[in-house]
């Protein structure tokens, strides 16, 4: 039987916040408490030259991709994020293509493996803090957001920033052939903190679209929390474990996108159709990385 699955949480220890760069209590404001300072540079998808990972998931993400695109575009509110949410759902998605054809990879960490071969993943996992970040910056910097959702904002973009800061020092010290920290530890970490930064902003008034980010954020927040357990189950030795987080991840995406974006999800509908065709192929994916029994 799997292990249980850790608890979400968001509140940044003093440790944490310590190893992040960050006050435990940052809010987003300067030292002199001046809420109207300008947001933190973050480093963008552009920036990064993300480009997408090949994998099973492929199909599903295109799919997806489109059926998000043409729910969206139609919606005044949030068209001018379209490009920037089905930017993260890709994103997130390929980060469950990256772990899934690094599970050996990462299974090995435990043993002495080769820190290197699983950099694709903390690679990805930068985009997907990119991704996030330029959700975040668009409702902060929008003329419409108050006052105190913009500090609320800066806030959880500062976290972002410091993930951003501690992925590419590890991928650093990993290119450099030099002393790595608990890389698993790592993703687990910062997988779960994103998901936390996702969940945060849900009940700000000034998300636009009536409640259309916040029916991305929510779903995509879900993914990386089971993701990040997945990190954690791995590190335990229960492959079992990560193998169903991994494939349940994928699930509770598309449920939650349908779910969440009420009328919207109707378009959804060719997704669903996939979902059960490709995660019973992710699943054998896994099993032969493995060593599982489907």
């Amino acid at each position: 039987m799997s292990s249980p699955l850790p608890l979400r949480t968001f509140t940044i220890s003093a440790v944490f916040a310590a190893t992040l760069g960050l006050s435990a209590c940052d809010s987003g404001s300067d030292s002199s408490g001046d809420s109207s300072s300008a947001p933190p540079d973050i480093q963008t998808r552009a920036d990064l030259g993300c480009a997408g990972v090949a994998g099973t998931l492929d199909g599903l993400q295109t799919t997806l991709a489109n059926s998000l695109t043409s729910g969206l575009s139609g919606q005044p509110a949030v068209a001018a994020t379209t490009a920037q949410l089905t930017a993260l759902v890709n994103d997130v998605l390929d980060l469950v293509d990256a772990t899934a054809g690094g599970a050996a990879s990462l299974q090995a960490l435990s043993s002495g493996g080769d820190p290197q071969l699983v950099a694709p993943v903390l690679d990805q996992l930068l985009c997907v803090t990119a991704a996030a970040g330029e959700i975040l910056l668009s409702v902060t910097i929008a003329a419409s957001t108050p006052v105190a959702d913009r500090v609320e904002l800066n806030g959880l973009l500062d976290t972002v920033v410091a993930l951003q800061a501690q992925l590419s020092t590890a991928l650093g010290q990993i290119a450099a052939g030099g002393a790595v920290g608990p890389v698993a530890g790592i993703l687990q970490q910062v997988t779960n903190t994103l998901s936390g930064v996702l969940s945060s902003p849900l009940g700000l008034t000034s998300l636009p679209g009536g409640g259309v980010v916040a029916g991305v954020l929510a779903p995509a927040s879900d993914l990386l929390f089971d993701v990040s357990g997945s990190f954690g189950l791995l590190q335990g030795g229960d492959e079992q474990g990560f193998a169903d987080a991994l494939l349940g991840s994928v699930t509770h995406l598309v449920d939650g996108l349908v779910a969440s974006l009420g009328p919207l999800g109707v378009v959804l509908t060719p997704v669903l159709n996939l979902l059960s065709p490709v995660v019973a192929l992710l699943s054998q994916l896994l099993a032969g990385l493995l060593g599982l029994a489907l």
